[in-house]
């Protein structure tokens, strides 16, 4: 197996761990003997720089890991300050905003796609704000987009990964690794729809919570 991470900071982590390891360390240790993995993915980049990580993909890859639109939900936020008259006006505008999201995420994951490897695609995480409001306005705004990525991952044929479950720490106002919680979630309220068996069940076990590994897709 050779497994390929392609997205943006969520993969590409190694600057927030304060020196601990990082995702692609994690899933190089699971993957164990005979198998690699290879991080294309960079911290910063939207879906419309996906297609330019892709041209790099290493010819013996196997399996991607696509996780990828927190940069563009940030860019697109500017829509939670702007006035509007009634509830009805905010959500005809959020709509326009997920529209367009839609559009770019939509063609990110075809260009994806188009490689016929077997393919996870992960939601956005709800990140951490010190400030509660904050938190809960940007939390429920992130389940719009979430909604989009699910979408288009299962239209695709895609297993998906919800990065919800993971809970992330602030310290000094920084934000700390990525850590998966321990608690087991109620597996019948995953959002992982496809039903293939996994090749490798415990392929992030290392990070502290189990996570399906990518499906073989069909010939």
């Amino acid at each position: 197996m050779h497994l390929v991470l392609v997205g943006d900071s969520t993969l590409d982590n190694r600057p927030y761990t304060d020196g601990g390891p990082a995702v692609i360390d994690h899933v190089v240790k699971q993957l164990g003997e005979g198998s690699t993995a290879s991080l294309l993915a960079v911290d910063g980049d939207m879906t419309r720089d996906v297609e330019r990580q892709l041209e790099t993909l290493p010819p013996s890859a196997t399996h991607l890991v696509l996780s990828v639109g927190g940069n563009d939900a940030l860019a697109l936020s500017d829509v939670l300050a702007r006035p509007a008259g009634n509830v009805s006006a905010a959500l005809s505008e959020l709509a326009d905003v997920l529209d367009e999201f839609q559009e770019s995420y939509r063609r990110c994951l075809s260009g994806v796609v188009a490689l016929s490897l077997p393919t996870v695609v992960c939601t956005i995480y709800n990140g951490a704000f010190t400030d509660p409001s904050e938190q809960r306005v940007l939390s429920t705004t992130v389940r719009l987009f979430n909604d989009v990525i699910m979408q288009c991952a299962l239209d695709a044929g895609c297993s998906v990964v919800d990065l919800r479950r993971i809970r992330t720490e602030v310290k000094n106002g920084r934000r700390k690794e990525l850590k998966i919680s321990r608690r087991r979630p109620d597996r019948r309220r995953l959002p992982i729809q496809p039903h293939r068996r996994p090749l490798r069940p415990r392929l992030l076990d290392d990070a502290g919570e189990q996570a399906e590994a990518p499906p073989q897709r069909e010939q």
